[in-house]
C-alpha cells in the first residue's frame, strides 16, 4: 500500500490510500487494485476497487492539490497478453462522488514489461516512472517516463527515458520539487542514484550517485523515499547481516559537480561555474551547440537546434551529410558531390537531374558527343566513348590515344586514321602498326611472325583463317565480313580480331588485315564462281 496526505480541500479528507488486496474467497478478488479514503465529516468511508482487473503487485498514489485529483498505479501482470503492463486510476480529491477514470499503459513489443510504478503530480503535469526489461533479458532494466499535462489521463504518453546505461536500473521513487522540477531516485547496480528533470518530465539530469561508497543498496520496491519537500532522501543498505537506514540532503543534483544545481546550470553536463553565455540564448559557451544563436528552437526535436541543423525538420541527431553540402542526407533532395546542382547517380535521396560529371563540378553539363560522360570529365571529349578504356592510364581514351599502351609504337603508325596496316617486325616503327596496341612492348617482339605481339599473342590461327569474329562456330559466314568491315571502316572503329592472323584471310603479309581479306571473304563466299578457300592456319 501507499499514502498521500493533503487537508487542502477539507478539513477532514485527509488523503487516499491505495493498496492490493485480496480474499480468501471467493478467489476472483485476487490481488486487486483499491484505494481507501473518508467520504465525509460524519467518517464514511469508501473501498473501492476493480475486479476485471485482478494480478497487481505493487502500487503508489500522489494528490495533485492544484488540480483537486488523486492518481494511483499499480503494475499488473495480464495472463490475456502474458505481459506485466501498469493500471492508473485517476478520482476527483474535491469529490469522491465525481467521475473516475482508469486507463491500462502498455509496452509494445508485448515481451517488453513494465513493473514498479511511481507517480507525481503537480497542477495537472501527471508523471508516472516505470522500469522496464525484455522477458529475454530480465535483469537489463531501465526507466522510462509517462507523462500528461492535461490532468487527464487518457492523455498519457511515453515521453523520455530516465535512465538506460546498461546496468541494472530499478526501484524508482518520484516527487515534484517546484514548477516544472521533479526529482527521481533509484537503483543502479546497489548504489542509489538521483537524476532532475527541468521541463517536466521531457529531459532528464546525467544520474548522480547518492549513496556512499562501499554501501550495497536494497534493491527493492521503494527502498528509497523522498520528503515532500523534495529535499532529502532515504533508503535502505545492507551490511553483512544487518540493514540500515541512511538519510541524505537531496536539494541540488549536480551531474556536472560545477557548484551549480542542475535546473539552474546553464551547462548541465559540462563543468562551467562561470556560467558565461555570449549569445544570452540560455546555454553557457561550454556546451553551446549554436555559438551565436537561439539554441532553443528546435523543430523536429532531435536535439540539434534549427540555427546549426542541417534538417531542421527531420529527425536526423547524426546530421550525417554524405556530400558536405551542408544539407542533411535525410533531406537532401539533390546528393551532390561535386556541389553544381546535378545529383551524385546512385543515390536513393536524388531528385535532380543526375550528374554526368559527379566528381567535377559543371553545371552545365556540357556533353558534346552525347554519350553520357560530360566534356569536363571525358577522356575522349570529341570521340563517342561512354566505356571510357584507358590502358595505359594516361587520361586519354584508347579512342583518341595515338598510342594506347603508352610504349612509343603508335598504334597506327602511318597515321592515316586505318587501322589495318601492316604490323612493326623486328623492332621498326616507321609506318607500320603496334603489334600489341593495349600492352606495352617497345620491342615489337613476334616470334610466330603472325603479325601479333608476343605480349600479347594468345593461343591463335588454330583453327581457320578468316574466322574474324573469332566465334566458336569454327565457319566462315557474312558475320566475319561485317566484323572486318565494322574494325577497319566503322564510325566508331570495331574492336580488333580476336586473332589478326584468323582475321588475315587471305593468307598474305603476315598478320595484315585490311580490306584485301574482306574482297577475299566475299568472292570466297559469294563470288560466281566461289573465290579459293582461306589457306590453311600455319
Amino acid at each position: 500500500c501507499d499514502i498521500a496526505a493533503d487537508n487542502s480541500q477539507q478539513s477532514w479528507n485527509w488523503g487516499i490510500i491505495s493498496l492490493v488486496m485480496s480474499r480468501t474467497t471467493p478467489s476472483v478478488y485476487n490481488d486487486l487494485p483499491c484505494i481507501y479514503t473518508q467520504l465525509n465529516s460524519y467518517g464514511a468511508m469508501q473501498l473501492s476497487y476493480y475486479v476485471g482487473y485482478p494480478g497487481c503487485q505493487n502500487t503508489a498514489v500522489d494528490i495533485d492539490d492544484a488540480a483537486a485529483k488523486t492518481y494511483a498505479v499499480y503494475d499488473r501482470f495480464s495472463p490475456v497478453s502474458d505481459q506485466w503492463q501498469v493500471l492508473v486510476r485517476q478520482d476527483h480529491f474535491d469529490n469522491w462522488d465525481g467521475p473516475v477514470d482508469a486507463v491500462s499503459l502498455i509496452c509494445s513489443p508485448p515481451e517488453k514489461h513494465m513493473r514498479n510504478p511511481v507517480v507525481a503530480a503537480n497542477s495537472d503535469t501527471v508523471l508516472i516512472l516505470v522500469t522496464t526489461y525484455y522477458e529475454s533479458a530480465p535483469t537489463n532494466r531501465d526507466i522510462v517516463c509517462w507523462r500528461t499535462v492535461t490532468g487527464d489521463i487518457d492523455d498519457l504518453e511515453l515521453v523520455s527515458t530516465v535512465a538506460a546505461s546498461g546496468e541494472t536500473e530499478d526501484a524508482p521513487e518520484l516527487s515534484h520539487i517546484d514548477g516544472a522540477r521533479y526529482v527521481s531516485v533509484f537503483t543502479r547496480d546497489g548504489q542509489l542514484m538521483a537524476s532532475v528533470t527541468c521541463d517536466a518530465g521531457l529531459t532528464w539530469s546525467q544520474p548522480v550517485r547518492i549513496s556512499a561508497e562501499g554501501e550495497t543498496v536494497v534493491e527493492e520496491y521503494r527502498t528509497g523515499r523522498i520528503s515532500d519537500d523534495a529535499m532529502h532522501t532515504i533508503w535502505e543498505y545492507a551490511d553483512l547481516a544487518d540493514t540500515y537506514l541512511h538519510d541524505a540532503p537531496l536539494g541540488c543534483v549536480d551531474a556536472d559537480t560545477d557548484g551549480l544545481c542542475d535546473c539552474e546550470d546553464n551547462c548541465v553536463e559540462t563543468a562551467n561555474p562561470s556560467q558565461t553565455d555570449s549569445d544570452g540564448d540560455g546555454h553557457g559557451d561550454e556546451c553551446d551547440l549554436c555559438p551565436g544563436f537561439d539554441d532553443f528552437a528546435d523543430s523536429d526535436g532531435d536535439t540539434v537546434p534549427d540555427a546549426c541543423d542541417n534538417c531542421p525538420d527531420d529527425v536526423n541527431a547524426d546530421q550525417s551529410d554524405s556530400d558536405e553540402d551542408g544539407i542533411g542526407d535525410l533531406c537532401d533532395l539533390c546528393t551532390d558531390g561535386d556541389d553544381d546542382g546535378c545529383g551524385d547517380p546512385g543515390f536513393p535521396l536524388n531528385d535532380c537531374p543526375n550528374d554526368n560529371c559527379p566528381d567535377v563540378p559543371n553545371p552545365d553539363q556540357v556533353d558534346s558527343e552525347s554519350d553520357n560522360i560530360g566534356d569536363l570529365c571525358d577522356n575522349c571529349p570529341d570521340e563517342y566513348n561512354p566505356l571510357q578504356i584507358d590502358s595505359d592510364a594516361d587520361g586519354e581514351g584508347d579512342l583518341c590515344d595515338t598510342d594506347d599502351d603508352n610504349d612509343g609504337i603508335l598504334d597506327d603508325g602511318d597515321a592515316s586514321g586505318t587501322a589495318g596496316d601492316s604490323p612493326c617486325v623486328g623492332g621498326a616503327t616507321d609506318d607500320c602498326d603496334d603489334n600489341c596496341p593495349t600492352l606495352a612492348n617497345a620491342d615489337q617482339a613476334d616470334s610466330d611472325a603472325d603479325g601479333i605481339g608476343d605480349a600479347c599473342d594468345g593461343d591463335c590461327c588454330v583453327e581457320l583463317r578468316g574466322n574474324a569474329n573469332g566465334d566458336p562456330a569454327e565457319n566462315l559466314n557474312i558475320s566475319d565480313i561485317t566484323y572486318l568491315v565494322d574494325y577497319l571502316f566503322g564510325i566508331p572503329l570495331g574492336p580488333r580480331p580476336p586473332c589478326m592472323a584468323e582475321g588475315n584471310a587471305n593468307g598474305d603479309l603476315v598478320g595484315s588485315v585490311n580490306i584485301s581479306d574482306v574482297t577475299y571473304l566475299i568472292d570466297y563466299l559469294f563470288g560466281i564462281p566461289l573465290g579459293p578457300a582461306p589457306p590453311a592456319c600455319p
